[in-house]
């Protein structure tokens, strides 16, 4: 006892199993809500008063719940319980400790519970917890404050803060970079003093009053403009604006400043519209009221020509029945037939009365739609000439050609419409236009003919000239490559060991004699072509002899496709130079690399023979294909053009045609077409 009741914390014991104190130190005590004198014997459960205990939520404890009675009732041992005791001067927190006290037998005998008081504690913890959460706040308020600033700084208009003297402490980065000017060059500075002012003293007159107003707390908003950093003048709407404390008095001044160019610009350019607008309305009213004087006048034509209608009203009508024309008087809103005159029934074949029942669509052969969409523009006056084709009363349709024109008959608005019966004219149109479309293509046939001989004739001429140069300087210039020939032969047969160089130039000079000489053969050839000896020629066999006799490069592929049993008639040699020609032309053209395929087919029923050589080249451009034929025309650098103008010859001289078809990129198909054995037969 002694050593509990020394303790500095409240302990008590209860005795099992009422739950009545045996022992309570003076600590417990005092933290009872009113003085006790003697506590021995009391039962904790009829005297709750003298500790009012509540959870931490506020909810009041039962009996049964308290520890001390929970280690009596159950064995339960409780450590640190947090436990409200509501008291007069205060709540006090106590932490609440429990344990049962058990005899030798295991049988639970009092119980045990010390509840030091932790109020200064909990104080102290709610005190560090206070102190996190403004220190949290505080670092979220810096946090919302930069993003504000960040925010800020997005603005195309420039906010800036100022203390009550109008000097700058603050502005985003728009009336910086607006301004070309820095940070230290405002900072703190007097704003209408800024070189943003400097271009006009009454500008900066306007600021100096607006800060003036700011200052008495009186907030402005003008229209000014500043210089801006390349030296225009910006125009701004500005706000000027004072901050009050809770006492009504400035803290600082704010500013705003809203670029207005575009809408300068756009109030330019309505007081423009506005000015032009005026004109046009002028002149309007002025238009209106000439046509109001012409309209009168109108009217009062109007009127009396409505009078001299009513009285010639009958004379008309014995000229509608009375006319040879067919004529119609049609509703244009329903195409209901409104009248008809004796001619017309004549001509359709129908009673009077059977026309009067019907409607224009149903004796025109137009689809109702078109019909309608032709009344209207007769109606509008945009189509006065209408051509259809109608169904008479036998069904037999014919041509006809409506005039339509707009009556008002008793305030009702028709088409008058008169119709001729244009078959015969239609029909000796179609016949004109058969004709005429005829004579066009004999005149385009005819036309392209006469081109073609054209180019043959300009051809042969310059084969002529050809001939008769290549036929007058053959002589003069084979000589001297013969001699220039044997001469590098000679010196090479002497000069067998003289240095390689010198062997090098003596092949140059007997490979361009060689070349030299293939150029004159070629001219020969050209003017002076024998006629060919035809006999039977096996094209597979022709291809593949003339394939041998060519160099083939390592990287290009030939395919061919040519059925064995293709015959023509033919010069043999002559064929072959051309077939040898066009697959050099391939060969080179690739480059050594590509493909080659040659594939042959009948064409006319079996007739002609046709031999195709597509290669992958560059292709051909549509340029060159004009002229590819020609005679000295050449793509290449060595060659003088006569290869394929050779080739055209020879092939024109067996009844056959040589074509080309070729796109940039995309290679050239060269076409050999030839009778075949049965073409000749």
């Amino acid at each position: 006892n002694f050593a509990i009741e020394q303790l500095p914390i409240p302990v008590g014991i209860a005795n099992a199993p009422d739950a009545d104190l045996s022992i309570l130190n003076q600590a417990a005590i005092d933290l009872m809500v009113k003085p006790l004198d003697n506590y021995k014997e009391l039962i904790i459960n009829e005297h709750r008063e003298l500790w009012p205990s509540f959870h931490p939520d506020g909810t009041p404890y039962t009996t049964d719940e308290l520890p001390l009675i929970r280690a009596i009732q159950e064995g339960h041992i409780t450590r640190n319980e947090e436990v409200i005791l509501r008291r007069n001067d205060g709540d006090r927190w106590v932490s609440g400790s429990a344990a049962p006290l058990i005899d030798e037998d295991g049988k639970i005998i009092a119980a045990i519970c010390a509840f030091p008081d932790i109020t200064e504690l909990k104080r102290a913890e709610e005190a560090i917890i206070r102190q996190k959460e403004e220190e949290t706040k505080a670092l979220t308020i810096e946090k919302e404050r930069k993003e504000l600033m960040e925010w800020v700084n997005t603005f195309d208009t420039f906010v800036a803060k100022y203390d009550i003297d109008g000097n700058m402490y603050y502005c985003n980065e728009s009336a910086l970079w607006g301004t070309g000017v820095t940070e230290d060059e405002v900072y703190g500075k007097y704003f209408p003093d800024m070189v943003f002012w400097s271009h006009s003293d009454a500008e900066r007159s306007k600021i100096v009053e607006c800060f003036k107003k700011a200052k008495a707390g009186i907030s402005s908003r003008i229209e000014t403009n500043f210089e801006g950093a390349n030296g225009s003048h910006v125009p701004i709407i500005f706000n000027c604006q004072p901050v009050l404390n809770e006492k009504g008095e400035v803290k600082y001044i704010t500013a705003e400043g809203i670029i207005i160019i575009e809408q300068v610009r756009l109030l330019e350019e309505l007081q423009n519209e506005r000015e032009s607008l005026e004109v046009r309305v002028r002149e309007r009213t002025k238009e209106l009221k000439d046509l109001n004087i012409e309209l009168s006048r109108e009217i009062a034509e109007r009127t009396k020509a409505e009078e001299e209608l009513r009285s010639s009203e009958e004379r008309y009508r014995n000229l509608f029945n009375n006319n040879h024309s067919i004529m119609l008087m049609i509703d244009p809103e329903t195409a209901d037939i409104v009248d008809a005159n004796p001619a017309a029934c004549s001509f359709y074949g129908y009673s009077h009365d059977d026309l009067l029942n019907k409607r224009i669509t149903d004796i025109n052969i137009f689809s109702d739609e078109q019909v309608f969409q032709e009344m209207e523009l007769a109606r509008s006056m945009e189509r006065m000439n209408l051509f259809f084709q109608h169904k008479l009363a036998n069904d037999e349709i014919r041509d006809v050609e409506v005039h339509s024109g707009v009556i008002n008959f008793y305030g009702r608005e028709l088409l008058y419409s008169i119709i001729y019966d244009i078959s015969e004219r239609k029909q000796t149109e179609r016949e004109l236009t058969k004709y005429r479309e005829h004579l066009e293509d004999i005149v385009a046939e005819r036309t392209k003919e006469l081109e073609e001989a054209h180019e043959k004739l300009l051809t042969a001429e310059r084969l002529a000239t050809l001939g008769q140069l290549s036929g007058s300087i053959s002589h003069e210039i084979r000589n001297p490559l013969s001699i220039i020939d044997s001469s590098a032969y000679y010196l090479k047969m002497k000069l067998p060991d003289t240095d390689s160089k010198i062997h090098q130039h003596i092949d140059r000079i007997k490979k361009s004699v060689k070349r030299s000489t293939a150029i004159i053969e070629s001219l020969l050839n050209l003017t002076r072509m024998k006629e060919p000896i035809m006999g039977s020629i096996n094209v597979a066999l022709l291809v593949d002899d003339t394939l041998t006799s060519i160099t083939q490069p390592e990287q290009i592929n030939v395919i061919v496709n040519i059925p064995d049993d293709f015959s023509i008639k033919g010069d043999y040699e002559l064929i072959r130079m051309v077939f040898k020609n066009i697959i050099k032309n391939a060969f080179d053209a690739m480059k050594h690399d590509g493909r080659l395929t040659i594939i042959g087919n009948k064409a006319d029923d079996g007739r002609v023979i046709q031999i195709m050589f597509e290669d992958t080249g560059p292709g051909i451009t549509s340029e060159n294909i004009e002229k590819i034929f020609q005679p000295l025309f050449s793509t290449k650098t060595i060659g003088i053009g006569f290869g394929l103008t050779i080739c055209q010859q020879v092939i024109e001289r067996h009844g056959g045609v040589i074509d080309v078809t070729s796109e940039p990129g995309q290679g050239a198909v060269f076409t050999v077409r030839l009778p075949s054995c049965l073409g000749h037969q």
